[in-house]
């Protein structure tokens, strides 16, 4: 036992040395894990932006358990493979993301590695989907703001036929009656709280991944812009 703790001691400070060696080069080169180098202080200043590119073998660093002759188990780094090495390529590229995506698929290609699109979709045909199609992120968890909506307006339609109608799916949503609360709240006082604001937000986002959400008869004043969409609206 006192040889296996004394081993999981010198695999420790090993360890830490390691990481004390390692830490300030990559903090210095930018190669971070998860950091992006086109947001490095020297891409920010217009300047080449560090990249770094995992060139080789990297040590495991799973967890080992192992049961001790009381019974019970323990668990501690592996034992460091000193015959095993890692090693890095360091670049000066562009200080844009481009750059290093471009720097990368020569180092695919370098390696025989890189596939282009279409011949995946040999092997995918809806990779060609892919062509010029748009890229949409929703940001946030909700599809709706409290940015896009105009709460002196809201709280002054807060009885109307409209906000009826949203209320009317309540029953059959996970957070209607905190819906139905905040609504009843709102029409007592002359502001919306951000709490109400967000319990709001998200039953309006829930409600509008509904196929029965859309009533013409409801929404009967549209826009110009949501007329056009409606005249290309596909049921």
């Amino acid at each position: 036992m006192k040889t296996d703790r004394r081993e999981r001691d010198e695999n420790s400070k090993a360890l830490k040395k390691s990481v004390c060696l390692i830490l300030p080069i990559a903090l210095i080169l930018g190669g971070c894990a998860g950091k992006d180098p086109s947001v490095d202080q020297s891409a920010q200043d217009g300047k080449e932006s560090p990249v770094s590119i995992a060139d080789g073998t990297t040590t495991d660093s799973s967890i080992e358990t192992q049961t001790d002759a009381s019974g019970s188990r323990v668990s501690g780094l592996p034992s460091i493979d000193r015959s095993r090495s890692s090693s890095y390529r360091i670049y000066l590229t562009g200080p844009d993301p481009v750059s290093a995506a471009r720097l990368y698929r020569n180092y695919r290609m370098e390696q025989g590695d890189f596939m282009t699109l279409e011949q995946k979709a040999q092997s995918n045909p809806d990779i060609r989907k892919l062509y010029g199609a748009p890229f949409i992120y929703l940001w946030g968890e909700f599809l709706i703001s409290p940015n896009d909506i105009d709460w002196k307006a809201f709280r002054q339609a807060a009885d109307s036929p409209l906000t009826e109608y949203l209320s009317s799916f309540a029953g059959s949503q996970e957070n209607g009656p905190e819906f139905t609360a905040a609504l009843e709240e709102i029409k007592k006082q002359d502001y919306v709280a951000e709490y109400q604001k967000n319990t709001v937000c998200s039953y309006l986002s829930q409600l509008l991944k509904r196929e029965d959400f859309w009533d013409p008869s409801v929404f009967t004043q549209h826009s110009p812009a949501m007329t056009e969409l409606l005249a290309n609206l596909v049921y």
